[in-house]
């Protein structure tokens, strides 16, 4: 078992709305938030990544599908590590039976948690390297930072990075959902 990573916070539990769509959940939250990036009003986000589009995010090693329940925690460095790259990281979440969800997953988490990011993490949301956009050949990985002013700033950052004590990721168990 990697020891590299470990739990740091408990987001809660996920639902993957009813009205849940994977081919238009990115634009539809972009064009609601846009009116406000920047400002204050009815967003908490201040930055939000205009290349995060259902266009070039198309593919997604799991497709997440409405009904459907995750409990999400945040991981990252255990005390004597200072560094670790993406392939490390997602190889620990496969390891712990952890879904990859990608960038959809952490606009619902957005959704769901906002108040659960920590101020001053960056907190990243894996897929495989291979469905991930590319920006000049390089895949990247989305990523929500909290700023001082408790605003989540949604951005994408290189996959081809070492990671640092700053940089936390997210893990998505999936749960069977309860019968009504």
């Amino acid at each position: 078992m990697n020891q590299k990573f470990v739990l740091k916070r408990y987001m809660g539990l996920m639902i993957v709305p009813d009205k849940y769509s994977h081919e238009t959940l990115l634009d539809s939250y972009m064009s609601e938030i846009a009116p406000n990036l920047g400002h204050h009003g009815p967003t908490l986000f201040s930055a939000y990544h205009k290349r995060a589009t259902n266009e070039n995010y198309a593919k997604a090693s799991c497709v997440l599908l409405p009904g459907e329940h995750f409990i999400v925690a945040i991981y990252g460095h255990a005390l004597e590590v200072s560094k670790s790259t993406s392939e490390e990281r997602v190889a620990f979440l496969k390891e712990n039976d952890l879904i990859l969800a990608g960038v959809r997953g952490l606009v619902l988490c957005a959704q769901q948690f906002y108040l659960g990011f920590p101020e001053g993490w960056w907190v990243h949301s894996y897929d495989e390297k291979d469905v991930l956009w590319l920006n000049y050949g390089q895949p990247h990985v989305p990523y929500i930072y909290r700023n001082s002013f408790g605003r989540l700033e949604f951005l994408l950052g290189s996959w081809d990075r070492e990671y640092d004590t700053h940089d936390y990721f997210l893990g998505f168990k999936q749960i069977k959902s309860p019968t009504p």
